[in-house]
């Protein structure tokens, strides 16, 4: 499931494992408190400045920095089925047009005037966002592209 989550980029998907994640848990989500289910399965991850109100990430109440992503990535490295789940660049998934080196495993995110591409760079996690970016997403994607070639 995972792994048809993260190459589609199913919304649909997300949610769904979150909600399993919390009822395997015996703690059903609160859909008036979210960010609670989060804090719980998240706890051993030193994430301060999240806020997590969804499993898909389509809610504009969802505020997590680059650096904080990286932080998630860093402690996930230990579940190598989590970075064989992502799009590869140039191969698959949602990556699979974009113009990045096959090293690159990550995941997209997208929201009207927002862009964000996070993932691993040879096994090193890296995380690129833009906010309050320009109305054609294109220059965003491109931008965050050149930025993950050349690092």
């Amino acid at each position: 499931m995972l792994r048809s989550m993260n190459k589609r980029s199913s919304n649909i998907l997300a949610e769904l494992l979150l909600r399993h994640a919390s009822l395997a848990r015996g703690k059903p989500i609160d859909y008036e408190q979210p960010q609670a289910a989060f804090t719980e399965a998240l706890h051993h991850i030193p994430v301060d400045d999240a806020l997590l109100y969804d499993g898909s990430g389509v809610s504009r109440y969802n505020l997590v920095s680059p650096a904080g992503t990286v932080k998630l990535l860093e402690a996930s490295e230990k579940y190598p089925s989590i970075m064989d789940s992502l799009p590869i660049g140039g191969k698959d998934g949602t990556l699979a047009d974009r113009k990045l080196p096959r090293r690159i495993h990550a995941k997209t995110g997208s929201l009207t005037g927002v862009q964000a591409l996070a993932g691993y760079d040879d096994g090193e996690p890296f995380a690129v966002m833009i906010n309050h970016g320009p109305p054609d997403e294109t220059v965003m994607i491109e931008a965050i592209d050149r930025i993950v070639r050349g690092r």
